[in-house]
Parts: C-alpha cells; sequence; structure tokens
C-alpha cells in the first residue's frame, strides 16, 4: 500500500480488515477513466505564461528602499547622454585664401553639421604675353574683383569626412586691356580691350578640415558667364591664331581655392 503498487486481494487478511477501517472515514473517490485524468480549468491549479514563469523564479538583485544618490544618478545617465548628445560643431569660420582669381577674405556660417553658407572677395590681376611672330608681340593685363555667395554640403561619415560640393553665384567686376607691341622698336601697332559678364553660375568640389585651424581646398568652375573682346589695328592686323592664342590665356573658367582660417 505504501509502495502503491499492492490490491486489497493481496493484503493478509489482518491488514486488509485495518486498510478497511481506515479507509471508511472517507468517500469513494471517482472512478477515473482513460483519458479522463486531466482536468482543463481546475479551479485548484494556477497557469502562467513564460514571462510569468521567468518573472516568479529568475533571480533578483538586492535593493535599498532609499532615494537615489546625485552621483548614481550621473554615473548611470552618462553613457545614454553620450549616445543622444549630438556632436557640437563650430558656428562660424573665416580667413583667407588664395585663388587663380585672385586673393582675398572668406566667411562661412555653419547652419547645421553639413550645410555652411558662404560669402567670400577677391582682388587679383594677371598679365599674359603673346607671341606673334613676325617681330611682334602681345601683352594683355586682366584685373580681377569677384563677390561669391555659395553653399556647401559636406560628408561627414567615414573616410569621406569634410568632401564637400559647392555652388553659388558670382558678380564680377573683371576688365582687361592689351597691346600688340613691334619688337624692335618697341612701338605700339594695336590694342585690345576686355570685359566679362557680371553675373556667372560657380559650382565645384573640395575638402575642408578642422585641426585648431581650418583648411580647405577646392576646385571651381563657371558657367553661363559671357565675354568681349574689342580689337583696334592701328598698323598690324590681328591673325587669328594671335586672336585664339589670346582668347585662350585670358579665359580663365576654372578658380583654385586654398583657404586657411579659424573655426569659432
Amino acid at each position: 500500500v505504501l509502495r502503491g503498487n499492492s490490491t486489497i486481494e493481496n493484503l493478509p487478511p489482518d491488514i486488509a480488515k485495518t486498510v478497511a477501517i481506515l479507509l471508511s472515514e472517507y468517500k469513494d473517490p471517482d472512478i477515473i477513466t482513460e483519458g479522463s485524468a486531466l482536468k482543463e480549468n481546475d479551479p485548484g491549479v494556477s497557469t502562467m505564461t513564460a514571462e510569468g514563469l521567468k518573472e516568479k523564479f529568475m533571480e533578483r538583485p538586492e535593493t535599498e528602499d532609499r532615494p537615489i544618490t546625485d552621483k548614481e544618478l550621473d554615473k548611470l545617465l552618462e553613457g545614454f547622454e553620450e549616445e543622444q548628445k549630438p556632436k557640437k560643431y563650430k558656428k562660424h569660420d573665416a580667413g583667407f585664401f588664395y585663388s587663380t582669381w585672385g586673393s582675398g577674405i572668406q566667411y562661412g556660417y555653419n547652419y547645421t553639421n553639413e550645410i555652411l553658407l558662404g560669402v567670400d572677395l577677391s582682388l587679383g590681376d594677371s598679365t599674359t604675353t603673346t607671341g606673334g611672330g613676325s617681330g611682334i608681340s602681345m601683352k594683355s593685363e586682366t584685373t580681377f574683383s569677384t563677390y561669391n555667395v555659395f553653399a556647401r554640403y559636406h560628408l561627414r561619415d567615414g573616410i569621406a569626412d569634410g568632401l564637400f560640393g559647392q555652388a553659388g553665384l558670382a558678380l564680377r567686376s573683371w576688365n582687361g586691356k592689351g597691346s600688340v607691341i613691334e619688337d624692335s622698336t618697341n612701338a605700339k601697332i594695336a590694342s585690345i580691350k576686355m570685359e566679362w559678364s557680371p553675373v556667372v553660375f560657380v559650382s565645384g568640389v573640395g575638402w575642408h578640415k578642422v585641426w585648431g585651424l581650418s583648411f580647405s581646398v577646392g576646385i571651381n568652375a563657371s558657367m553661363g558667364g559671357s565675354r568681349t573682346i574689342e580689337y583696334t589695328e592701328n598698323m598690324q592686323k590681328f591673325s587669328d591664331s594671335l586672336k585664339k592664342d589670346l582668347e585662350e590665356k585670358t579665359d580663365f573658367p576654372t578658380n583654385l581655392v586654398i583657404y586657411i582660417g579659424y573655426s569659432f
């Protein structure tokens, strides 16, 4: 009986009688047939989900019922604040530059970490000498005054960090003049006059980085502008090759810019 593998028929008569007396105090149990041992929705049996089971039996750290200290709060928020806080960047950038179109000053305002709005002003001049052959030469002088308004978009990820694309408008006050000189007598035998349209669209690419000082290098190209050249022929007629050589050397369609400044 203790092992649960004996029936009443297998018990000795005196033991069977004692068991019968003891069990007579209890009601007869329900007869359990095959398949009926499991009762659904038994109010005496509690059920729970896997999450509830984990919550009930998981190990719990020791806790104290007290207010959190400032030091503990700072330590708790330290990593979170570093992840959420955007990287700071300087709002202003100003300095000097040298370019094909002259030297000047530049100012930029960082609207965001990627977008910079800028202006610059440059002044310069260029002298070009062209050999015309047959003992004559052409000398031209060009003066540049350029005011440029532009916007840049910088890449800020990985190895491309600092690369930018730029577009804007350039207001130009460019003019030039020249003369054709007879080499043997140094006499002026003809003259030229050059003028450029005042407004052109300028775009380009470059690279900008800040290491204490701000440094950038870029290349721009002008589009949509025009130029007129007026030839005055006194004692010498300009040949087509001489005109072509002069026009190529005084075109200035691109502008290489090297800048150094300071961010603040």
